[in-house]
């Protein structure tokens, strides 16, 4: 299926003008807030972070590792939103009130689920599979293991948990 061209799908958008905008905004608002240039020199930061921003756009090296990073820096805010938002449904006051054991539990639970998911979705799982197990390994060996891991995981954050909270208790 063929992509409907747009305005952005220009490669001039993200060879030039975003990357430009992004560090021109990034080093202003560094030289505004650290006023190394001087107080009240506005014109001047503007002047430096445009100059700045126009030698970083004729460098394609560097604009290739700026989209490479802003893509990384993205996909991992969602990974983290994503976390919070399943760890905040652990914390909601209200029905159902978990002990702090629990709670650490269910969050081990999550951290190791949106880990996998990540992993997976963004393809690092069947290279990270194939690295550890090799291509003609049983799959079974390698789920077995993680539900292993998990589960004795899972107990001896309950088990070390409830002792901490018991010996500071009795002291």
């Amino acid at each position: 299926m063929v992509e409907p061209l747009t305005i952005f799908s220009n490669n001039i958008w993200s060879k030039v003008v975003l990357p430009f905008l992004l560090i021109f905004t990034l080093v202003f608002a560094v030289l505004e807030k650290s006023k190394v240039l001087g107080e009240g020199k506005r014109q001047v930061n503007a002047l430096v972070a445009l100059s700045i921003g126009l030698i970083v756009v004729l460098f394609g090296y560097a604009i290739y590792v700026i989209n490479y990073m802003i893509a990384f820096l993205a996909v991992a805010l969602v990974v983290i939103v994503v976390f919070m938002i399943l760890t905040g449904l652990v914390h909601k006051e209200g029905e159902f009130k978990f002990s702090d054991n629990v709670k650490l539990a269910l969050m081990w639970i999550i951290g190791i689920g949106v880990g996998i998911a990540a992993f997976y979705f963004t393809g690092a799982w069947g290279f990270f599979y194939e690295k550890l197990m090799g291509p003609s390994s049983s799959s079974s060996l390698v789920t077995n293991t993680i539900f292993v891991i998990v589960i004795v995981a899972v107990v001896a954050i309950v088990l070390y948990g409830g002792k901490e909270k018991s010996s500071e208790k009795k002291g």
